[in-house]
């Protein structure tokens, strides 16, 4: 039986990118981007990425040389579905609520009851 990875058979297919930063050491980071915005069972799951904090380090200039400093960063190693937060379900509700006052107070619509 052929090998499948796992990133091509799973909810919330990712793909691996190269990302560059001629700043940092290592250069390219290899990372995993999500295929789809929505899980593949499910519209009320979203596909997230999966962190993972990793030692680099940066170049900078300090004091006129250069210097590399140790700092964490942050890499999506895979993608994984989950439930929205609850930030972005208040966007979104938000929105319908503003859409649906916009419709109800369009005049050419006239969807006020008449009260007479």
């Amino acid at each position: 039986m052929p090998y499948t990875p796992l990133h091509s058979k799973t909810l919330c297919p990712w793909e691996y990118v190269h990302n560059t930063d001629l700043e940092r050491f290592p250069p390219v980071l290899t990372i995993a981007r999500c295929k789809c915005r929505k899980c593949m069972n499910s519209d009320h799951y979203r596909c997230m990425p999966v962190f993972y904090a990793i030692d680099v380090l940066k170049k900078q200039c300090i004091d006129g040389a250069i210097r590399w400093i140790r700092k964490s960063e942050l890499i999506s190693v895979a993608c994984t579905c989950a439930r929205p937060t609850v930030h972005e379900t208040r966007r979104r509700s938000i929105a319908v609520l503003y859409a649906l006052e916009n419709l109800l107070s369009d005049p050419i619509m006239n969807l006020t009851p008449d009260l007479s």
